[in-house]
């Protein structure tokens, strides 16, 4: 969550990560942000797990920050969207 708040924050206009393919509650987490799966990185891990690639864009917008204080108040704790 902080990392997408300084992002917001700092103006950034979109970000990628990697997810484990086993990692369905982290996947859920990140979509409840506004990401989505653009692919797949097979083998990626050193157990040769897949990861998942997923990208959330307009992180700059006014609605991106609505978006982080709806999350941070469902994880109970405050942030005010500038």
């Amino acid at each position: 969550w902080e990392m997408l708040r300084i992002c917001h924050e700092d103006g950034v206009k979109w970000t990628v990560l990697e997810v484990r393919e086993s990692n369905e509650v982290a996947q859920a987490m990140y979509r409840r942000f506004g990401f989505r799966q653009i692919g797949t990185r097979k083998r990626y891990y050193e157990n040769e797990e897949n990861a998942v690639v997923m990208w959330v864009g307009k992180m700059d917008h006014r609605a991106f920050g609505e978006v982080l204080a709806e999350q941070a108040r469902t994880l109970d704790f405050e942030y005010q969207p500038a």
